[in-house]
């Protein structure tokens, strides 16, 4: 079952844990990106996760 989250006050340990899931939901879904891509897209979605309130 999915469960939506409200974001609050992350830290670094569910930082972690969000980049995980984006990177290898990314990597299973976005194939026509090279490892480079992925590595220089990252540093975005960490920033961008500030600004999503549910998850």
């Amino acid at each position: 079952m999915i469960k939506i989250e409200n974001l609050n006050n992350i830290n670094e340990k569910d930082m972690d844990n969000i980049l995980k899931v984006w990177e290898s939901s990314v990597r299973a879904t976005h194939t026509f990106l090279k490892e480079e891509d992925i590595i220089s897209i990252k540093p975005q979605v960490k920033e961008g996760v500030d600004y999503v309130s549910k998850l």
